[in-house]
């Protein structure tokens, strides 16, 4: 059995979503779907590539993450000094439970808990950058399932009721640079071992590369009631 699979049984997978299936449900089986306001879809991969929110996940109490959890991003991931890239943010006016995102102003991926803003080092052209944290510890990044690099200090996340968004720009400036083709969230600390099981499940996994049937229907259920989305199976979307 497969480390995905074991994190369902075991209750801890809170979300999971492969855009890879050509859809934004959430395969964790908590209907934590997604729905996109814009944006590519392909076989590899979701990319906002216009100035809106990428995609966004009602407030559960499932994503209300405060005394431990793992962000796990896989895809393509690029260095832009234009434009602040959220890799995930649960905030609102009313607060934030947690915000991460690739800072424009240094090669930097970031983890504001609403009161602290920690940072570690990434580098373009990372596929697996994967975030654990404990509450008043310092997190850390794993990337591609290598060594883990602590943050530069500690962060305590409060839960909060805002909802999620995914993939989104946050400077108003241009397309994110990006491209995102699973994003999963556990909640508690993932160890090293399994960090480097998930990045090397992850980067194996094959999806059908043909929408028929079931994938069509997540994709039409997946669409906002005014969006128009392109994927490179040649289905263009568009809901008045």
């Amino acid at each position: 059995m497969g480390i995905i699979d074991r994190l369902k049984n075991e209750g801890v997978l809170k979300l999971y979503h492969d855009y890879r299936s050509g859809s934004f449900r959430d395969w964790s089986g908590n209907d934590n779907d997604g729905t996109p306001s814009a944006g590519n879809l392909n076989r590899d991969r979701y990319r906002n590539d216009t100035i809106t929110t990428g995609i966004t996940v009602s407030d559960s109490a499932e994503l209300r993450l405060a005394s431990a959890g793992t962000f796990v991003f896989y895809g393509d991931f690029e260095y832009d000094s234009t434009n602040r890239q959220a890799l995930c943010a649960k905030r609102d006016a009313g607060g934030t439970n947690y915000y991460l995102y690739l800072d424009n102003g240094g090669s930097n991926l970031r983890f504001f808990d609403g009161t602290s803003d920690r940072f570690a080092a990434f580098s373009t052209g990372d596929r697996y950058l994967g975030v654990s944290f404990q509450s008043g510890g310092t997190p850390i990044l794993y990337r591609n399932g290598a060594t883990p690099i602590s943050f530069n200090n500690s962060v305590s996340p409060s839960a909060d009721d805002a909802e999620l968004q995914i993939a989104s720009q946050q400077n108003l400036n241009g397309a994110i640079s990006s491209d995102f083709s699973a994003v999963l969230i556990v909640s508690r600390a993932l160890t090293a071992t399994e960090h480097a099981e998930l990045y090397a499940e992850l980067d194996a996994m094959v999806w059908p590369s043909k929408v028929t049937g079931k994938v069509q229907a997540d994709i039409d259920d997946s669409l906002d009631t005014a969006v128009q989305f392109k994927t490179d199976w040649g289905v263009t979307e568009s809901v008045a």
